[in-house]
C-alpha cells in the first residue's frame, strides 16, 4: 500500500529509508538511504527520489501492476517538474527546495512555485455504430487514437470538448457523457476522458493538429496500430470494442 503521506513533508522521515533508482524486471530497484524528493511511504517504508534518476515510463509502466504504475507516474511527475523548475518566473533566482522537495522557494522575491498539472480531454467520438480514430501530427510514429486536447483558460471540460471537437473535426455533439481520467506525467497532465455522440460523420480535418481521421467499424480495429496499452485512449477504445 502507497501513501503521499503530505503531512511528512515538512520533515520527511528517514529512518529505513529508500531511494527509487529505476525499474527492472517489472519491479522497482531501490537504493538504501534518502534522497532529495520525499514520495511518500510504500508499506510504511519512506520512499525516495532524486532528480537525476531516469527511466522509460512507457516501457515500465507496461509492465508493472497497476498499483505500481501510479507510483511511477507520480515518481515521473516530480522528475518532470523539478527538471523544470530550476529558476524563478519572477525574479530569475536559483529556487530552493522546501517541503520534501514538493515546494520551490524563491529567497529573493518569497515567491513559492508548486508541481502544476494541466488538463486535457479526450474524446470517443460514435456516430451509429462506427468509432472516430485520428492520427495526431507531432508523434514519434502514425497510430491511431482517440482526439485529444488541452483545456484552455476559463472553459468547463465540456466547452473544451466541444470546442475541440469542432475545431479539429468540423462535427458537432449530440451528447458526451464522462468516461474516467488519467494522470500523464509527460509532461504534466490530466488525461479527462468523454464519450461523444456526434450529430453527422462529415469530417472537415485541421491540417495542422491532424494526420488523418476517419470512421471504423469494431471489426475494422485489429487492422489499426492503435495507442499504447497503457494510455487512457486506447482503454476508451477498448471499452466500445467490447460493446
Amino acid at each position: 500500500m502507497f501513501d503521499r503521506s503530505a503531512h511528512e513533508r515538512s520533515a520527511p522521515p528517514l529512518e529505513n529509508a529508500q531511494t527509487l533508482t529505476g525499474v527492472e524486471d517489472a519491479r522497482f530497484l531501490t537504493t538504501p538511504g534518502a534522497g532529495e524528493i520525499f514520495l511518500g511511504r510504500r508499506d510504511g517504508t519512506p520512499i525516495f527520489l532524486n532528480p537525476d534518476t531516469t527511466f522509460d515510463f512507457r516501457v515500465a509502466a507496461g509492465v508493472l501492476a497497476p498499483e505500481d504504475v501510479a507510483i511511477l507516474s507520480y515518481a515521473q511527475g516530480m522528475l518532470e517538474w523539478t527538471r523544470r523548475t530550476r529558476f524563478c518566473p519572477a525574479s530569475g533566482h536559483v529556487l530552493e527546495a522546501r517541503q520534501g522537495g514538493h515546494v520551490r522557494f524563491c529567497p529573493e522575491c518569497a515567491i513559492e512555485v508548486y508541481p502544476r498539472t494541466d488538463p486535457a480531454v479526450m474524446m470517443m467520438v460514435t456516430y451509429r455504430g462506427k468509432l472516430l480514430l485520428a492520427q495526431h501530427k507531432g508523434r514519434g510514429h502514425a497510430f491511431w487514437s482517440t482526439l485529444a486536447g488541452f483545456v484552455e483558460p476559463g472553459e468547463s471540460l465540456e466547452e473544451a470538448v466541444r470546442r475541440e471537437l469542432f475545431e479539429e473535426t468540423g462535427l458537432t455533439a449530440r451528447s458526451l457523457t464522462y468516461f474516467g481520467s488519467q494522470p500523464w506525467p509527460l509532461p504534466a497532465s490530466l488525461m479527462i476522458g468523454f464519450v461523444i455522440e456526434a450529430e453527422h460523420d462529415a469530417l472537415t480535418i485541421d491540417e495542422s493538429e491532424l494526420a488523418d481521421a476517419r470512421w471504423y467499424a469494431r471489426e475494422e480495429l485489429d487492422a489499426l496500430k492503435l495507442s499504447g496499452p497503457i494510455s487512457l485512449s486506447r482503454w476508451m477504445i477498448e471499452s466500445w470494442r467490447k460493446i
